[in-house]
């Protein structure tokens, strides 16, 4: 890569990071995706600079957009494993996060009656895996790269949220404390005041 983009895309990224630690996530994202944009075929530079953008777009609530940034990690990295001889575990750390965020957007992004039509969703927005009964997820897809707890849970919190069901949201969330980064328990917080009090009623 050239010296010159390198150099540039880092003066992006300290910006970036330094008007994020302001809180000034609007600010921050045009310039990171600006130096994600540089990082396209470098799948582990991007990744990093991906999930920075993603992070604003969770605080400033655009959930839609934080999981289509998600989604775009995931194929990147699919993309990397086939095109480049990539250590299987250098991205499982990124797989893992990125499946947990997909999980979580999905639920705040589609009302509870909505996930009852799941069949019909594809890509990003498809949680089949984990509404098939008694049928373990290939490693083929994202969540068959999960532990069995943490799919367990995931697969707990789903079926509760299509349910309605807060006290058992409640109780997976709370299982799902060990598992899940800062960033993750906001999103368990909103899903479930989501739930409790939907659209701010």
């Amino acid at each position: 890569m050239n010296d010159h983009l390198t150099f540039a895309a880092s003066v992006y990224i300290h910006v970036g990071d330094t008007l994020m630690k302001f809180e000034s996530f609007d600010a921050a994202l045009p310039i990171l995706s600006q130096a994600a944009d540089i990082f396209c075929r470098d799948a582990p530079r991007s990744m990093h600079v991906l999930s920075k953008c993603a992070r604003c777009q969770i605080f400033m609530r655009d959930y839609v957009g934080a999981l289509t940034t998600y989604q775009r990690m995931q194929i990147l990295i699919l993309d990397a494993y086939a095109t480049h001889d990539y250590e299987p575990e250098l991205f499982f750390d990124y797989m893992k996060s990125c499946e947990i965020f997909r999980v979580l957007l999905i639920l705040l992004t589609t009302p509870p009656p909505s996930l009852k039509h799941d069949s019909e969703q594809v890509g990003a927005y498809s949680l089949k895996a984990y509404l098939t009964d008694g049928q373990v997820p290939s490693e083929a897809c994202a969540a068959g790269l999960l532990d069995s707890d943490l799919f367990l849970l995931l697969k707990s919190l789903i079926m509760a949220y299509k349910s309605s069901n807060i006290t058992e949201l409640e109780y997976t969330a709370t299982y799902l404390q060990s598992h899940v980064s800062l960033v993750q328990r906001k999103l368990l917080c909103d899903l479930l005041e989501e739930l409790i009090n939907p659209l701010g009623g």
